[in-house]
């Protein structure tokens, strides 16, 4: 292997020092490395081996734990699906149940509106029939007044005849 070093050596010029770059190279020789081939296989990966089919049968998961887990994560999916469906049908029943009760508050609103007309239709009625009555009763009692003047006057007037006849019998 074979690597490059790179180092400044200073030199002077006529105002700048400019610094020139020397490569050097460096040889390394690679170093051996003696595995001896059966060691490693009968230490490290027969063992490793071993550890690991060890460890799969004791982490076996047989093929009715798979199905159960499966059930279960259908029957939770199932489950959620329902309560979402459910909350749905919560927040539609919700919207539903306001304008119904909107919907009736106007309808009972209108009601009253209708009864407070009818009962301001039926004073209304009152006052001009108590009107209607009270003029009638004026124009009676002015009737009944003349005649009572002109019976008045003709009594007065026989009263006067009667006392003139009696002057005149006497």
């Amino acid at each position: 292997m074979v690597e490059s070093l790179e180092i400044p050596s200073p030199q002077m010029s006529s105002g700048m020092a400019k610094p020139k770059v020397e490569k050097r190279f460096l040889v390394k020789e690679p170093k051996e490395v003696a595995i001896a081939f059966p060691n490693l296989l009968q230490y490290n990966v027969v063992s490793l081996l071993k550890y690991l089919d060890g460890k799969r049968e004791k982490y076996a998961v047989s093929e009715e734990a798979v199905f159960y887990v499966k059930m279960l994560r259908n029957e939770i999916r199932s489950r959620r699906a329902a309560s979402m469906k459910t909350d749905e049908d919560v927040e539609t029943v919700a919207g539903e149940c306001a304008a119904a009760t909107a919907s009736l508050k106007t309808k009972k609103h209108k009601a009253e509106l209708t009864s407070w007309a009818k009962r301001l239709t039926e004073c209304k009625t009152a006052k001009s029939l108590e009107v209607k009555c009270r003029l009638k009763l004026d124009a009676d009692c002015d009737r009944l007044r003349v005649q009572l003047k002109t019976v008045e006057q003709k009594l007065e007037a026989s009263r006067i005849r009667a006392k003139a006849a009696e002057w005149a019998f006497w």
